[in-house]
């Protein structure tokens, strides 16, 4: 089955059980190798930025084997071959849990069968590609291995016995309040989770405690799992961040996390 068709399926299941859009909505994925990010979907479109592998994105739409990405930095367009999704059902495309019952009433499928395809498409087609391109990998290493010829190594020559030297103790490091997580003057922990100790202003902190005493505005329950309503993303402060922001805003938090220890009294 070719990614674009996987991806058809997966825009059916998601119109069945929202009753509108023609798109996947905010669903995550990982980039499997460093890719170049396009202004169109296509290689006749222009290089806008790089996505690095690992780094962790959302896609919004698809058009044949190319996916629109929000990303820190540039948005844009990446192959659809070297992006794993993370997630098969939480944040594809709908609307709220009413609206889905009666998409998958018309559909005559059901929220059971939306799911499986979701998960099964989305989360299993992309992930089977990449672990077949590992499994090749790992045969041809094998393969070279067992054919390159056997080589005896020869005894090392003696080393010279060298004097010792004194020990030099350390001194130890300045006592601080909050040890290395204590941050520089002007500076506050922002405490968007209980072990959140990015470093950032403290409007910035503020910010973050109001996103999340009014983190259920911003999204709905379908199927068993909250998700994001259109137009918002996880903030992803921290690991398991599912508080739902604006996507300028994650961009944000993003920065504050690469910039956090810059703003710390030692860095890590």
């Amino acid at each position: 089955m070719k990614f674009s068709d996987c991806i058809s399926m997966v825009v059916a299941a998601s119109v069945a059980l929202s009753g509108m859009g023609t798109a996947v909505q905010a669903l995550e994925a990982a980039a499997i190798t460093d890719v170049n990010v396009r202004s169109g979907p296509g290689v006749r479109f222009g290089k806008v930025d790089v996505l690095r592998k690992g780094e962790v994105v959302d896609i919004t739409e698809c058009q044949g084997n190319w996916c629109h990405v929000i990303k820190p930095g540039p948005d844009g367009w990446v192959s659809g071959r070297y992006l794993q999704a993370l997630e098969g059902v939480e944040d594809a495309a709908g609307a709220d849990e009413g609206s889905a019952s009666e998409g998958a009433r018309r559909s005559g499928g059901g929220d059971a069968a939306a799911a499986a395809i979701l998960g099964a498409i989305v989360g299993g087609v992309l992930a089977d590609r990449a672990a077949k391109r590992r499994a090749e990998r790992a045969a041809a290493e094998r393969e070279a291995a067992e054919s390159a010829p056997s080589v005896t190594a020869e005894p090392a020559p003696e080393r010279a016995v060298i004097p010792e030297r004194p020990v030099i103790t350390a001194e130890p490091a300045p006592s601080l309040p909050y040890g290395p997580d204590t941050c520089k003057q002007g500076y506050v922990w922002r405490e968007a989770g209980p072990n959140d100790h990015v470093c950032v202003r403290p409007e910035r902190r503020t910010l973050a405690q109001r996103e999340n005493t009014r983190a259920n505005l911003h999204r709905i329950r379908l199927l068993g799992t909250y998700r994001c309503k259109p137009g918002y993303v996880k903030r992803r402060a921290f690991r398991g961040d599912k508080v739902c922001v604006t996507p300028e805003r994650r961009r944000q938090v993003l920065q504050e996390n690469r910039e956090g220890p810059r703003h710390r009294v030692l860095s890590d």
